[in-house]
């Protein structure tokens, strides 16, 4: 029913009204001298070069680092193949002894970890290219090598045009050679043998995602940024996981930088709408975010003492079973979507024809490169 005359008016009124007050609110935040508090964080958040973050999938806290905590559950029984890929999410007791997760385990123990990381149905991912692409802040997304495409990009290609895609296998020497732009997202493997900890139930599999595929993946990007000192840049890991909003819940997460005391606890709240505020905190001088009490609580956690990259800790890789060239019903329901129906026998082939349907997605098109590097493609 429409609104009596003068309603549309009176709306536009209001709408006007508010958006004025609000505008009011945040000149005010910005005119206004920051706090001790919001200095010291400033002063802590300048020390970060680069944000280097890794987002798997869904699995609770409680199955990480609820053993390492001393928590009461049981550990995930059976030979090495089914612990590996216990249920997830749908389990609500089981869980990883912490030497099932030794990367996990040996990084908890020596970085920090958010305590109460909320799963508030967001996708990280997804909050933090909407940030660096608000913010003009230059980024890449990291993707496997052999899937070649970005399932983020995939489903939200409006960001390609502002960033890089880079293949996991130059992360290490584009950190040793200082060649990172601020901001790094890495994408893990999800199309063929999951590296995200995706359960089986998101699978639509009967087991969930190789936990030791998440384990090498994390191994692999902390040991590129460990790697970074010699170009002098001092970086910030963020390990976070995905919940989705029918399981919202902690999830595990972990800050790792040079300023970090290990086996810290942070204990402020933090959900994903934390990581876009922290960079815009960083890179765009946001006051707005800067107070945002998940920014400062991550901030205080990097602002002791600095230890040098070379005095990090060094993971080992995990052993991970063959990739095999079968087609994943994930692979198959991305095929279908992204093409006019097509179908393949292989994942080989079913990559290939996806990368070609999706080329502003895909690692190996011409449209990707860090600008200005030696390495990669432009954007």
């Amino acid at each position: 029913m429409p609104e009596p005359a003068g309603g549309e008016r009176r709306a536009f009124l209001r709408r006007s009204f508010a958006e004025a007050a609000s505008a009011a609110i945040e000149a005010v935040g910005r005119s206004a001298p920051p706090t001790p508090r919001e200095s010291a964080a400033a002063a802590a958040l300048a020390g970060i070069d680069h944000v280097v973050v890794v987002a798997f999938a869904g699995r609770p806290r409680h199955q990480v680092f609820g053993a390492l905590d001393g928590e009461d559950g049981v550990e995930f029984e059976g030979d090495t193949d089914e612990v590996m890929t216990a249920p997830a999410l749908d389990d609500g007791v089981g869980r990883f002894a912490p030497e099932m997760l030794p990367v996990h385990t040996l990084l908890a123990r020596s970085f920090a970890r958010v305590e109460h990381w909320w799963a508030d149905g967001a996708d990280p991912l997804l909050e933090l290219l909407r940030a660096v692409r608000d913010s003009a802040t230059p980024w890449a997304l990291v993707v496997d090598d052999r899937q070649g495409v970005s399932t983020t990009l995939l489903e939200a290609p409006d960001h390609r045009a502002s960033g890089s895609l880079v293949p996991l296998s130059r992360l290490a020497p584009l950190a040793t050679a200082g060649e990172l732009p601020p901001v790094v997202v890495v994408e893990p493997r999800s199309l063929v043998a999951p590296a995200d900890f995706s359960s089986a139930a998101e699978l639509g599999e009967l087991r969930s995602a190789d936990a030791r595929a998440a384990e090498d993946l994390l191994h692999s990007v902390y040991s590129a940024v460990r790697a970074g000192e010699r170009a002098g840049r001092r970086m910030l890991l963020l390990v976070v996981s995905r919940g989705s909003r029918s399981r919202p819940g902690e999830v595990p997460a972990l800050v790792i930088a040079s300023g970090v005391r290990p086996g810290a606890g942070i204990d402020a709240p933090v959900t994903a709408s934390t990581l876009p505020r922290l960079l815009r905190a960083r890179f765009a001088g946001d006051r707005r975010a800067l107070s945002d009490g998940g920014v400062l609580a991550l901030a205080e956690a990097i602002a002791g003492p600095l230890r040098p990259l070379s005095r990090w800790p060094q993971t080992a890789s995990a052993f991970v079973p063959p990739l095999t060239d079968r087609v994943t019903p994930r692979l198959a329901s991305a095929l279908l979507r992204h093409t006019e129906g097509a179908t393949a026998e292989t994942a080989q082939s079913a990559l290939a024809l996806l990368r070609a349907a999706r080329p502003d997605a895909s690692l190996h098109s011409d449209q990707a490169r860090i600008p200005g590097s030696r390495e990669g493609r432009d954007a």
